[in-house]
């Protein structure tokens, strides 16, 4: 009797049938049906369905049928009749008997990959072996590239097999067409085949026994990877004591061919294979020892190169007092420590030991001891490198907790490679990271058992905290998914494969990464010349290397780039000659003048050209750059120094290959014409200048690793703020004055905690710390700005150069304002400890210091009614504030002026003022005892001893050393104490407080506002009293250098601020403004004239009773009247020679002066015209009646109001019309 689905069951569960027995007898009938079909042509088609990618994954599922399809082989007879086989109706049986395993997580693997093995990339199915690759790999390289006393006969049978399994599935991947890195996304749950691998390709994994001994001539490896089916016994509740994973062919008497079953399983094959080999060598012991300190060493430069953690013995003399050598001391701040330890599961060596935890406990105490002896306020950060042999073994993923540890990070080499090539990391990431986690598990609950690089991609997307910034999360969980897609997107990202390079004369293989770089390029992984920077270029079939002395850094990086970029542009010129070396690596050596390194003027050198050398047997080319060059280069407004470049090593690679190939390619004259066809675009620059050409700001002399702003930081204070302010909440927070008096309250805080956290410090230390980390800053900022122009010209096919410029600015600049205020806030009030400052301490004040920053502007903007911001607290406990007005408003208003500077940049926009220097300074000394242009003089002469003769990012004197240092300068004693009073800034004794009998507003210490006449860009010429009453002063060069700058841009600008009494300055002011104006009016008619067709009146249009435009009273000048007789359109042009508005004051100023003054007279100059026209008519010539009249407002630099939705008329900066051209002002 045939029961209902909804009828109950009629073994007597009480369930519904569907929901019971239903299932259970559909599978025993698809069990059934399965024995039905052709077992060999099931096992092909299994092994097909493997090499579709959208198949990656669901491999479980494919071994379960091939462990039911084997047991059916061993009891199938030969005269069994299938009948015909029909590999449709086979694939929906075994989607229907086999459906989606519930132990199949999303591969962590691509589809394919590469193993560098025998001299030679090899495209590998990398499976779904965790970690499969990496331990491959690492046990090939401990084997056959470094020097071990391993068994030859034990190398011998390692290499003939795992040359045949690598041999064999290169083969299908060629057939296929399968490079390394393939991954398609599953769209499907069930197992299918796709439009280019459909069931007639099953006969890629059938092999003869002779085609099997063409490819590797020893029979017994053939059989150490086939399955013995008589023997075959598979439990599907332990899929990896499946024999079949270890020998993936199945060999069938009937047919007398082996079928390879499982190509999925070739780096699972390859790792037992070289295990079993061991063991059999009695070498396992050995091979252990060996791949443990291949992984350890490998691991710990890359701590060192990558991290810069500095290895130490911490006065641990006697090594012997570990049991393990596998335990290292690093340091990687001032008082920080990292022990280094391997935790793995490989045992004793021991086959029936491996998956056994190694954890030295007592040797990591003893280290613990000794740092602590040392110094017990020493923190200790133990990283456990998590290391296995058996890529199958699971990875050790916790230890226990020790004491006297801050924080304890178990990392497997996987981890630390993906976290290394997806995020930007340094010497204190893992430390913050691991710091943000063990705080954020005290709170909430974070699922365990995935890996760090999962735990560390939500870290780097929730800025660099767990805790959500808007919401209150009890847990958070994690996806494998995600988890795999992160090793995915690393292993494509780094791309490590195998290239070819010339050492000792002797072609060798080399491993390579993908350069983080916008063109096709590579760098080596363990560079066998220290001494030398070198990049692979990828865009030929030959490789091209390129190398220079690190010695000549930045300008040989300057020069290497270049050459890649221009070798890369001339690929459709030049490739076919460059490819005939292929597979031969060519290689560029770039030699310098030793004078480079020098102070010597390249100006003053004689004339030499840039030539070279070859040397055939290594196919390489040596160009010989003089210091001559360099004036080029310098000198130059045009490309002809990267044409120059371009020639010579051109004629150097054409020359080798005529002398290797005995032909002729080329003439001078064909490649002058070739080079003056690719780089015809003169303002197409590849190389910045070097150091000795660029100005102060961007010498390189001395620069440590430039720190931005850490997000670390940031999260920290914005999760405590409140707390530290002791608010409960902020539902009382409602008007502007709430507001205003909550943002002072926090100001009021967060600098009580600056003042708490710098208290204990040295002051000079951390004065000393901060002046440097502002000039790595400056000089980075410098140095990225002038690199834009070039790299806009050549890089901008390949990437946003823009963009990314934008973004990189906004850290450098805000970087750099936070550090100039955070000198202020420690000469305001100088912390009187002892301890020396480290790092972490440096990032946290400059976080602070930018908070200060910020809450303070934000009381700017609530009080002057910019927006009526919404404050409350949100559910993370966090303060939220609506930053809609900064996002919208003030964002396009800073992009807007950003992409101003750039554009003018771009068009070589420079700022050329009119200016009588001697009749200025005579006012100015005058008035403060000092000339404006000796204020300069002076800082460049304290800038360049600095960088010549001392250290080059902190100098320290006493007064009396400091006055004596101009003995032989053309200053007077007075001209120097006066620098000193105009350009010092000194200690108040109170961040809070003006100094005593101050003549300034309060206004002057707020670090938020700009212009002011105590800041430090004002001042930058620190005055250090000690408690022994010894004055002292203290600059940085690139700091004095841009102050310098900065104070003649203000007063060029009409905006210096000086006391009431210094009339004769005020008056300088006015006038300069005067010229400016005039002078943009000149720049804005020349540019017109010579970039649009428009007609325009040479000189300013007056309308007065007196004039052509005869009107009743005095109404102004039109600075611009402009007519396009095409579109019938006339142009009222109002023009604004303004400075650029920095903060909410100028905002505001800008904002009143132009909507109650300037807009309303531009409107009705517009209205009278368009009244009459009769009289624009007769001065024009022409009858204008029916023309258009358009009003715009032209500003020298980005106006706020275009951006507050209150302006009648459109307003444009120049550097946007430059940019966009005229068509905007329609």
């Amino acid at each position: 009797m045939k029961i209902g689905r909804n009828e109950p069951c009629s073994c007597g569960s009480g369930k519904k049938y569907k929901k019971c027995c239903l299932n259970k007898e559909a599978t025993e009938s698809q069990i059934d049906s399965i024995d039905n079909y052709n077992p060999i042509e099931l096992i092909k088609v299994l092994g097909l369905l493997q090499l579709v990618p959208e198949n990656f994954g669901k491999d479980l599922r494919i071994e379960v049928a091939l462990g039911h399809l084997i047991a059916v082989l061993k009891k199938s007879t030969l005269d069994t009749d299938y009948g015909e086989f029909n590999p449709e109706e086979a694939l929906k049986m075994l989607n229907a008997k086999f459906p989606k395993d519930y132990r199949e997580d999303p591969p962590e693997n691509s589809f394919t990959d590469n193993i560098l093995f025998n001299g030679q990339n090899n495209t590998v199915f990398a499976g779904i072996t965790e970690e499969s690759v990496l331990v491959v790999q690492s046990l090939l390289d401990t084997i056959f590239r470094f020097k071990n006393q391993l068994p030859e006969g034990f190398k011998e049978a390692v290499f003939f097999g795992v040359t045949f399994i690598f041999d064999i599935h290169q083969i299908i991947c060629d057939k296929l067409g399968y490079e390394r890195h393939e991954f398609r996304d599953q769209v499907r749950d069930e197992l299918h085949v796709n439009a280019n691998l459909g069931f007639e390709h099953t006969d890629l994994l059938e092999f003869t026994k002779k085609e099997l001994l063409e490819i590797c001539e020893k029979e017994e490896i053939i059989q150490e990877f086939t399955l013995d089916v008589k023997q075959y016994k598979f439990n599907k509740q332990n899929i990896n004591s499946n024999q079949l994973l270890f020998k993936p062919f199945v060999f069938i008497e009937s047919d007398q061919k082996y079928i390879l079953a499982l190509p999925s399983s070739e780096l699972t094959a390859v790792n037992e294979y070289i295990l079993r080999k061991a063991y059999q060598y009695n070498c396992l012991k050995e091979l252990v020892d060996i791949y443990k300190r291949t992984v350890y060493s490998n691991c710990l430069r890359i701590f060192n190169e990558q991290l810069n953690y500095e290895l130490t013995d911490i006065g641990l003399k006697e090594r012997d007092v570990f049991s393990t050598p596998y335990i290292s001391v690093l340091s990687f701040d001032r008082d920080k420590f990292a022990i280094v330890a391997l935790v793995d599961n490989m045992g004793d060596g021991k086959p029936e030991n491996l998956g056994r935890i190694n954890f030295p406990k007592s040797e990591i105490s003893k280290v613990v001891k000794q740092i602590k002896s040392i110094d017990s306020n020493h923190k200790i950060h133990l990283i456990g490198l998590s290391c296995k042999i058996d890529s199958i073994l699971g990875s050790v993923l916790s230890v226990p907790e020790l004491p006297n540890i801050n924080h304890i990070t178990i990392l497997t080499p996987l981890d630390l490679n993906v976290i290394l090539t997806l995020w930007k990391c340094d010497h204190l990431t893992l430390w913050q990271y691991q710091k943000a986690k063990d705080r954020a598990e005290e709170q909430i609950f974070i699922t365990p058992n995935f890996k760090n690089l999962t735990y560390f991609n939500w870290y780097y997307r929730n800025f660099e905290s767990f805790f959500h910034s808007d919401e209150n999360y009890d847990a958070i969980s994690f996806s494998f998914y995600d988890q795999a897609t992160l090793i995915r997107l690393a292993n494509i990202k780094s791309d490590t494969s195998l290239a070819y390079m010339y050492i000792d004369n002797e072609l060798k293989g080399v491993k390579v990464k993908r350069n983080d770089n916008v063109i096709p390029s590579y760098v080596l992984v363990n560079n066998p010349f220290p001494e030398k920077q070198i990049i692979l270029l990828d865009t030929y079939n030959v490789p091209i290397w390129i190398a220079y002395s690190i010695d000549y850094y930045p300008l040989g990086e300057g020069i290497s780039v270049a050459l890649a970029l221009g070798i890369t542009e001339l690929y459709s010129f030049i490739s076919e000659k460059l490819n005939i070396l292929a597979p031969y690596p060519l290689s560029i050596e770039l030699e310098f003048d030793p004078k480079f390194l020098t102070n010597e003027d390249p100006s003053l050198q004689e004339d030499k050209e840039l030539y070279y050398t070859l040397n055939l047997s290594t196919k390489s080319v040596t160009i010989f750059i003089p210091l001559s060059y360099g004036n080029v280069i310098i000198n130059s407004e045009n490309n002809i120094a990267d044409k120059l470049l371009m020639e010579c090593i051109l004629q150097g690679m054409f020359d080798l290959i005529d002398n290797l190939t005995g032909n002729r390619f080329y003439d001078k004259m064909k490649l002058r014409f070739l080079i003056d066809s690719a780089f015809s675009d003169t303002d197409q620059r590849m190389i910045i200048p070097f150091k000795n050409a660029v100005p102060i700001q961007m010498n390189p002399t001395h620069i440590t690793r430039h720190r931005h702003i850490q997000e670390s930081d940031i999260s920290f204070i914005r999760e405590n703020i409140l707390s530290w302010a002791k608010i409960e909440d902020l539902n009382h927070i409602k008007t502007k004055k709430d507001k205003t008096n909550l943002c002072n309250q926090i100001v009021t805080v967060l600098i009580d905690k600056f003042r708490e956290t710098a208290k204990d410090f040295d002051f000079l230390s951390i004065l000393r710390a901060t002046m440097i980390s502002h000039e790595s800053l400056i000089y980075y900022k410098e140095y990225h700005e002038e690199s834009l122009t070039p790299k806009v010209r050549t890089m901008g096919k390949y990437t946003d150069v823009v963009n990314d410029f934008r973004k990189e600015n906004s850290k450098n600049v805000n970087g750099m304002i936070s550090y100039r205020c955070m000198i202020e806030l420690l000469m305001a009030e100088p912390p009187k400890g002892k301890n020396k400052i480290s790092t972490e301490d440096i990032d946290f004040l400059h976080a602070l210091t930018e908070q200060i920053i910020n809450f303070g502007n934000l009381s700017d903007v609530i009080k002057e009614e910019f927006s009526d911001t919404k404050i409350e607290k949100l559910p993370s406990g966090r303060i939220g504030i609506d930053h809609s007005f900064f996002n919208n408003e003030l964002r396009q208003f800073a992009t807007s002026y950003l992409d101003n500077e750039i554009a003018d940049k771009l068009h070589k926009g420079t700022s050329v003022y009119d200016i009588d220097e001697d009749a200025i300074d005579k006012v100015f000394k005058k008035e403060w005892g000092i000339g404006l242009f000796e204020i300069a003089e002076i800082a460049y002469f304290l800038s360049s001893y600095s960088l010549y003769k001392e250290e080059s990012s902190f100098v320290m004197f006493t007064e009396e050393k400091f006055i004596n240092l101009f003995e032989t300068s053309p200053f007077s004693k007075d001209e120097i104490f006066s620098f000193c009073e105009h350009m010092s800034l000194e200690s108040r004794g109170n961040i809070n407080q003006l100094p005593k009998d101050s003549k300034y507003r309060q206004e002057e210490i707020y670090l938020w506002r700009y212009n002011r006449q105590l800041s430090y860009i004002r001042r930058p010429l620190l005055k250090i009293i000690n408690k022994e009453g010894v004055t002292s002063y203290a600059w940085s060069p690139r700091h004095l250098d841009m102050a310098s700058e900065n104070l003649r841009a203000i007063f060029y600008h009409g905006t210096l601020k000086v006391d009431k009494e210094h009339k004769g300055i005020q008056s300088l002011l006015a006038a300069q403004n005067h010229k400016n104006g005039k002078k943009f009016r000149r720049t804005v008619y020349e540019w017109l004239i010579q970039n649009t067709s428009l007609h325009i009146v040479p000189h300013e249009v007056p309308i007065s009773p007196k004039d052509a435009l005869k009107a009743e009273t005095n109404m102004g000048d039109i600075d611009i009247l402009a007519v396009d007789f095409d579109k019938r359109a006339v142009f009222l042009l109002e023009l604004k020679n303004t400075k650029q508005a920095k903060n909410t004051y100028d905002f505001k100023r800008d904002i009143e002066v132009y909507l109650s003054k300037l807009i309303p007279k531009h409107i009705q100059r517009s209205n009278w015209i368009s009244e009459h026209k009769d009289l624009l008519s007769k001065l024009l010539e022409k009858d204008v009646s029916d023309f258009k009249i358009i009003s715009n407002i032209i500003s020298s630099a980005t106006l706020p109001l275009k951006y507050m939705d209150n302006s009648p008329i459109p307003i444009y900066a120049f550097s946007e019309i430059k940019s966009k051209g005229v068509e905007i002002l329609f």
